[in-house]
Order: structure tokens, then C-alpha cells, then sequence
């Protein structure tokens, strides 16, 4: 490998794309905790759903909110 090759993987490494305020993304259910669910944004980091916003939710379809599937955010 050469260093232009390297230079190109650390760059492509340290971009990623940032969501802003409103964004309605498409992310994968990491974990359910009590007060929020845990999703994976695909934007080197995760995401939290908070407590004030899983309450506007029906139950029945928070109940139905499974680790692994995908939701929009």
C-alpha cells in the first residue's frame, strides 16, 4: 500500500455524514431502555430516542419496537 492509498482510507475514515436538526433517518434499534431507545445512525455514532418523544408513541406499537429492526428517526 502505498502512502496515497493510505491518505485516501484516513480520509474517507474521518468523513461522515452529519444529520441536523429535522432529519428523518432510517436507523437500526441498538438497544430499549426504559427511558429511551438506543439507534444506530450509521454515522459513526449513535443515536437516543428520549424519553419525551417514546410517550408520544401508542403502546401497542412501542411494545412492538424489537432490537435489530429498522425505524425512522
Amino acid at each position: 500500500m502505498n502512502w496515497d492509498d493510505f491518505e485516501g482510507l484516513l480520509d474517507e475514515s474521518l468523513t461522515f455524514f452529519q444529520p441536523a436538526r429535522g432529519d428523518i433517518l432510517d436507523a437500526e434499534i441498538l438497544e430499549n431502555r426504559e427511558n429511551e431507545i438506543v439507534v444506530g445512525l450509521a454515522a459513526k455514532r449513535d443515536g437516543i430516542v428520549p424519553f419525551q418523544d417514546i410517550q408520544r408513541l401508542a403502546p401497542e406499537l412501542l411494545e412492538s419496537l424489537r432490537v435489530g429492526e429498522t425505524v425512522p428517526v
